[in-house]
Formats: C-alpha cells, sequence, structure tokens
C-alpha cells in the first residue's frame, strides 16, 4: 500500500515538472522567438522582400519553425494537464508562476546588456 502511494506521489512530481518545463517553453517561443521570427521573416539586408497577411503569418510561423514547435507544445500542456484530476489544475497554475517571471527576469537582464552593450 505505501509502494502505491509513493508512487503515486512520484507520478505526481513528474507530471509537474514536465508542465512546467512545457509551460516555460512555451513562454519562450510565444514571447521571444515568435517576435524574432517576426523580424526576420521577409530577411535583412537589400535581398529582403516584403510579404503581408496570410503570406506574412505563414512565412513567420515557418522561420525556426516556430508555428509547429508552438503547436507541439500547446498540444503536450494539454494532454499533461488532462492526466490529472480538475483538483490538480490549481496547483499547476502555480507551478506555471515560477518559470515565467525567471524568464522575465532574464529576458530585462538580457535587454538591458544588449542595451549596455551596443553603446545607445
Amino acid at each position: 500500500m505505501a509502494d502505491n502511494a509513493e508512487s503515486t506521489k512520484m507520478e505526481t512530481k513528474l507530471r509537474y515538472v514536465l508542465l512546467m518545463t512545457v509551460d516555460s517553453l512555451l513562454f519562450f517561443a510565444i514571447f521571444t522567438v515568435l517576435p524574432f521570427a517576426w523580424i526576420l521573416r521577409d530577411g535583412l539586408g537589400p535581398d529582403s522582400v516584403s510579404s503581408a497577411g496570410l503570406a506574412a503569418i505563414s512565412r513567420t510561423f515557418m522561420t525556426f519553425y516556430v508555428g509547429p514547435a508552438i503547436l507541439l507544445l500547446v498540444s503536450a500542456d494539454v494532454l499533461i494537464r488532462g492526466r490529472g484530476g480538475a483538483d490538480n489544475s490549481l496547483v499547476s497554475r502555480k507551478a506555471f508562476i515560477i518559470p515565467v517571471i525567471l524568464i522575465l527576469i532574464l529576458t530585462a537582464v538580457g535587454a538591458v546588456a544588449f542595451r549596455l552593450a551596443s553603446g545607445h
């Protein structure tokens, strides 16, 4: 009986670690990689071409394959959240807050470091 409870406890911890990892990667892909892909979708320099509308969205999603990566991460998030019961949803939201704050802090530090290094 104790082995079953310990196994369930370990499975729950693994689920939260996986959920936190997937949510962090999803947040990073949407708020960091996707805007960068939007900027680079048409290329840089004299060889760049202009795109608009659905062509621009399609090119953005296929730049660095950020679109398929986001879809894969959303699917994994839905599967992991679906494995737990409704009572686990609050804890999974708490598990999501810490990586989001860390990513925001690291992004801000990176932006400040880039700003200082560029001399502007």
